[in-house]
């Protein structure tokens, strides 16, 4: 699979757009943006609240950005959004950069304001928020979560309402590896 590895891991190309290469040099055999699915829900599923992707990823540039959508797909494939998320690299380039005393899971908080280059290859975990929100997943609906970094190009991240991000950095091979998380702020009865 394009994009995919042995150990988990999953890179996406951003802004291959952008890309100035020799015509004799080939782009990389890499999607623009990278999708999980989950199987269809056997019962209804509540979210409520604050949702929050944890990515553990590298990069090959100093900066990109990390647009995130959590959607909710019918039995028939037909998505519906039920957040999305953004977050700068270089704004937060690790989770030093998260104020955690005003933070809670699936809220994290950042300074934004002195960007910080982030090392090219280094793996960094990337806190992104997402809108919170409130919506019922009903029993058959999948989950989807699309990573990427461009919501501004027809294969880029879905963006709810036509609101778009401008693009950050350069061409850069992003990867995500399985250590990412998404935490979802489930209601539970009781």
């Amino acid at each position: 699979m394009a994009g995919g590895s042995t150990d988990g891991s999953r890179a996406h190309l951003a802004h291959g757009e952008l890309e100035s290469r020799p015509s004799v040099a080939q782009k990389p055999n890499l999607p623009d943006n990278l999708t999980w699915t989950t199987s269809a829900l056997e019962s209804d599923l509540d979210l409520v609240g604050d949702f929050e992707v944890r990515l553990d990823a590298a990069i090959t540039e100093s900066d990109t950005g990390w647009i995130v959508a959590l959607e909710d797909m019918d039995d028939k494939g037909s998505a519906t959004c039920i957040t999305p998320g953004w977050l700068r690299a270089s704004l937060r380039a690790s989770l030093r950069a998260v104020d955690d005393a005003v933070s809670d899971p699936g809220r994290p908080l950042h300074d934004c304001s002195s960007p910080v280059p982030v090392p090219p290859g280094e793996t960094t975990t990337y806190r992104v928020a997402l809108v919170p929100n409130a919506m019922r997943i009903l029993a058959g609906h999948r989950l989807a979560l699309t990573v990427g970094s461009s919501d501004s190009t027809p294969h880029g991240v879905p963006a709810p309402l036509g609101f778009t991000h401008l693009d950050v950095g350069g061409p850069s091979i992003n990867t995500v590896f399985a250590t990412s998380t998404l935490l979802l702020p489930v209601l539970t009865e009781g």
